[in-house]
């Protein structure tokens, strides 16, 4: 009986996975919490993943990675990247999976593709490139690069873990690293030479995800009576309240390229940020800022990237 019982969970539940009619973490609870009710499993055994070492390094990963990007360590690397990037497409794939696959491997993948995305949509709208044709590369780039340490993905924790606990000798940090090197570098070759080929050059079905994705940046420039002169990006509200992503900054007429998190917010500096729409409905109440669309540098990046 519990064999059908499971079976039926398992089938509901990869339902409702594809329907998405709840969020994700929901349906895995719901999922938990069904094995528990049916008898299937015990209490102690439904609950044993919350205490599971791998769980908790799990956990500890994720800390890392937000405190990485919490620190702004892309702010001034971004702004490289879409220098280099924007020369062609395919330099820009390039770049993006050699980056997304060897930060991988240290970083929690879905980190890593949340800190290129942003990057890899500016490069997109300037070099006008179909979003597809990169973030589908990114991710799969980080899923190579995430097999080649036993932090690189969950799945090489969990094994690890599950060795110990039988007997085996658990994994070393770079255990498998010759084997999954190898193989993300054969991926990485195929990425670079049939992404151009089988991903489709048109927009097509991406246009709108394009213009939505232009509804998330704009630019903004400081008045005299904002409360964020004279302070860091890392001190700023725009960074330490409202999480906005500082892609560029313009400073009498000139990009400042090299800004990172240290950099001191001025009175006439206009910002390009990348932000959810409800965190930019609330600067519009902030005092001494003022959002200006997202053309005024147009003229000024045109030559940063001619440099």
């Amino acid at each position: 009986m519990e064999l059908y019982i499971t079976i039926a969970i398992i089938v509901i539940g990869v339902f409702l996975f594809v329907k998405e009619y709840f969020s994700i973490d929901t349906t895995s609870i719901l999922i938990m919490a069904t094995f528990i009710v049916t008898g299937v499993l015990s209490p102690e055994e439904g609950f044993s993943g919350f205490n599971h070492p791998a769980t908790i390094t799990l956990g500890c990963i994720f800390v890392i990675s937000g405190g990485i990007f919490k620190s702004g360590v892309m702010y001034g690397l971004s702004n490289r990247i879409v220098k280099v990037a924007k020369r062609s497409y395919t330099v820009a794939l390039l770049t993006f999976c050699i980056i997304s696959g060897l930060f991988s491997a240290f970083i929690n993948d879905t980190a890593v593709v949340a800190l290129l995305l942003p990057v890899a949509l500016t490069v997109c709208r300037e070099a006008d490139i179909a979003p597809s044709r990169l973030l589908i590369p990114i991710s799969f780039a980080a899923l190579f690069g995430g097999t080649c340490t036993l932090i690189g993905t969950s799945t090489n924790i969990l094994i690890s873990s599950y060795a110990h606990k039988y007997g085996v000798e658990e994994f070393g940090m770079f255990e498998f690293s010759g084997a999954a090197i190898c193989l993300m570098l054969i991926g990485l070759a195929y990425l670079y030479f049939f992404s151009p080929i089988v991903l489709p050059k048109s927009r097509g079905g991406n246009e709108e995800f394009t213009k939505k994705a232009k509804a998330y940046i704009t630019e903004i420039l400081i008045d005299a009576n904002c409360d964020d002169i004279n302070k860091t990006l890392q001190e700023s509200m725009l960074v330490k309240e409202l999480n906005i992503n500082v892609l560029s900054i313009l400073r009498n007429n000139k990009l400042k390229h090299n800004f990172d998190i240290g950099t001191t917010i001025h009175q006439g500096d206009i910002l390009k940020i990348m932000a959810p729409p409800e965190t930019l409905s609330k600067l519009i109440d902030k005092k001494g800022i003022s959002i200006k669309g997202y053309n005024r540098m147009k003229d000024a990046e045109e030559k940063f990237r001619t440099f």
